[in-house]
């Protein structure tokens, strides 16, 4: 694969957001669950891409929003702790 090939990716804007949210508590906690730096490059990557595309996280209802977002998700696709949810 030549370094300048992208890859697009096509999610929806809860699953922006859900994902978003998690790399930031991840990232400020001061370890990503990565093995290695190109991982960690990866994952800052896409926190960035992924902020690029939210207004939320600078409302002040960003807490009630992703509250909402994360139930619609999980009703949508099942609940990872009882082992249902689907990709």
């Amino acid at each position: 694969m030549a370094d300048d090939e992208r890859v697009q990716l096509t999610i929806s804007k809860d699953e922006v957001l859900v994902l978003f949210d998690w790399l930031s508590r991840e990232e400020g906690g001061g370890e990503l669950p990565a093995r290695d730096a190109a991982e960690v490059i990866a994952l800052w990557r896409l926190h960035g891409a992924l902020e690029k595309g939210l207004t939320e996280p600078f409302l002040s209802s960003y807490a009630e929003r992703l509250a909402m977002v994360r139930n619609r998700l999980t009703a949508l696709h099942g609940s990872s702790d009882g082992g249902s949810a689907s990709p």
